[in-house]
């Protein structure tokens, strides 16, 4: 502020700040220090939500993986499945065909021909299947075994040719040295074959097993580090709103300060010009000062925002959850997997292993070959090793199994039991006991239980494979759900960190500026006023007083009706300060 002094005749122009000045000064240095404040963090937060957002997309990609590889597991888990089923189904039928051209050969029982010919389009099917689902496996086979395989084919029509006229010429077909020699060939490549099949179940297993404990690991990092994003954004906006709120502080108490004085400023000018103040002419300006001591709060668009950004936080967290439920549901379900396999795999070597022992035992009396009684003796405990799994894998099946086979299994051993102990000495007794109403009705009856095992079994494996279809369609839709709430979270976190920005680097306009500059010409406006008026008195009483002393030779310079002279502001600075002197007005505003 300027004022004009007089010093030895002459005006001099002096600048000080007065306490209100000072404070007003403190409080604008402030006020532009919260506010660089929240410039410089709002650039800050806005590029580290951008960076935190890019990692949880990355954390997004690795979920993705992780369910795409489980859905892959899953797939190789229902062929390794179906491969188990496949392989002892070849084994079972290859079996069936070559007792049944036997049993036809030694027998001319046609029952045992249309046996035979019910096996072969099955097995050609069963060894399609194979050839689809695992061309390797199955061009490994068909390489070992197709020479063999058309051999014994050729062997064993010939065979059922020849039992329709002549028995013996049949019999030593199928009990030649070729034909012995390429069925063991073709053993060798079902050995093979299962073999192979065993082989994709262990890598299986073992892929499965790491894979156990790689997937839930991932799944728990990536959600636990979208959980520690979420964190982190949130306190960058605690921060930010923070620093807002202290730049809003001061800013308040800086317009709050600058208001008191202008009221001041205007009481001092109106007590200067009428001696006093009207009631009502600064009570609404007075009431605003007085009442303004604590500062506002933040925006109610920032607030907004605040809580919009941990909306959709919250948003993104819960599409995370989704493919990590996913994730655990489908290793869950896996667990599952090997007990269906082990049951389909007992279920058909229950049936296999009895079509083995009933075959080997009839062989040995119609042949009177013993060699087929140690055949049967070496599948004796293959069966009991299949009923024990089965009795593991499936406590009901084997229960209600046990509970319709018992009696039939037990008659059926002991029947099988004395005709070996004929064979060889007795065979006419072995074969009235091996083919006798007794023996057919009771192997029916552990046929039929046989065959609920088996049905029971794929029952389980149709029940699984409808799950597994419906969790894939359920895990497909569920991703595109969370991918879609996971990128919709992150962008509107994106947008609302640059709109933060935007209005935290905003500049305060035209507008702003224009009110700034109204104010501080009010302001000095009202101090040229309170001058003029202060010097105007002064200068007053000191023409009274000459026109006193020197009446004679000034009775021009106050005022008179005649206008002969006039007292004026100008006339008064001209005289008495040695010459026009400009009067001008500092005001230190922000």
């Amino acid at each position: 502020m300027t004022h004009c002094f007089e010093d030895s005749g002459t005006i001099r122009d002096v600048d000080f700040e007065s306490v209100e000045d000072q404070k007003i000064a403190t409080l604008k240095e402030r006020m532009e220090r919260t506010k660089d404040s929240v410039d410089r963090f709002a650039k800050v937060h806005f590029r580290w939500t951008v960076g935190i957002k890019f990692i949880g997309l990355v954390a997004l990609a690795s979920l993705l993986a992780v369910e795409w590889y489980s859905e892959v597991r899953s797939e190789a888990s229902r062929l390794v499945t179906e491969l188990s089923s496949l392989g002892k189904d070849v084994l079972l039928y290859d079996l069936v065909l070559t007792m049944s051209a036997r049993m036809l050969a030694l027998t001319g029982d046609l029952r045992w021909r249309d046996e035979y010919f019910l096996k072969v389009e099955p097995l050609e099917v069963v060894l399609a299947d194979i050839a689809r689902k695992a061309p390797d496996i199955a061009s490994e086979f068909d390489k070992r075994t197709v020479v063999a395989n058309d051999k014994l084919l050729a062997l064993e029509g010939e065979a059922i040719e020849l039992s329709t006229y002549n028995v013996t010429l049949a019999t030593s077909v199928l009990f030649s040295d070729e034909y012995e020699s390429n069925k063991a060939l073709l053993l060798e490549g079902l050995t093979v074959l299962d073999g192979m099949i065993q082989d994709v179940r262990k890598r299986h297993r073992e892929t499965q097993s790491w894979w156990g404990i790689l997937s839930p690991s991932l799944v728990l990092l990536a959600f636990f580090g979208e959980c520690a994003m979420t964190v982190a954004v949130e306190r960058l906006d605690r921060r930010l709103e923070r620093y807002w709120k202290e730049a809003d502080h001061a800013h308040s108490a800086y317009s709050h300060e600058a208001r008191k004085r202008f009221v001041k400023k205007a009481e001092d000018t109106i007590i200067s010009i009428q001696g006093k103040i009207p009631k009502r002419f600064l009570r609404p300006l007075q009431l605003q000062a007085e009442n303004d001591d604590a500062p506002p709060s933040p925006q109610l668009l920032r607030r907004r925002l605040f809580y919009l950004a941990m909306s959709a936080e919250v948003f993104a967290l819960a599409g995370f959850a989704i493919p990590a439920v996913l994730t655990l549901v489908a290793l869950y379900k896996a667990e599952g997997t090997d007990p269906l396999q082990q049951l389909i795999v007992h279920a058909k070597d229950t049936e296999f292993y009895d079509v083995a022992l009933t075959s080997s035992a009839r062989l040995c009396v119609l042949s009177d070959d013993t060699r087929w009684a140690r055949e049967y003796d070496g599948f004796v405990a293959p069966i009991d090793t299949a009923l024990a799994g089965l009795q593991e894998v499936a406590p009901d099946v084997a229960a209600d199994f046990a509970k319709s086979t018992s009696a039939a299994n037990d008659a059926l051993i002991d029947m099988e039991a004395a005709a070996l102990e004929a064979c060889g000495s007795d065979s006419q007794l072995g074969r009235s006991i091996l083919f006798s109403p007794a023996y057919e009705g009771n192997k029916t009856l552990l046929l039929d239980g046989i065959r609920s095992v088996t049905a029971a079994a794929d029952e389980q494996r149709q029940i699984f494979e409808d799950e597994e279809e419906q969790h894939h369609t359920i895990s497909r839709i569920l991703l595109i759900v969370s991918t879609f709430l996971i990128v919709a979270a992150d962008l509107c976190t994106v947008v609302i960190a640059a709109w933060m920005e935007a209005l935290s680097v905003a500049d305060d306009g035209d507008d702003g500026k224009d009110s700034a500059a109204e104010q501080r010409f009010v302001l000095g406006l009202l101090d040229l006023v309170k001058m003029t008026l202060s010097s105007d008195e002064k200068k007053l009483t000191r023409a009274v007083a000459d026109q006193d002393s020197f009446a004679e030779d000034c009775t021009d310079i106050l005022p008179d009706e005649s206008g002969g002279g006039a007292l004026t502001h100008q006339s008064l600075i001209e005289r008495w300060c040695d010459g026009p002197t400009e009067v001008t007005t500092r005001v230190s505003w922000a």
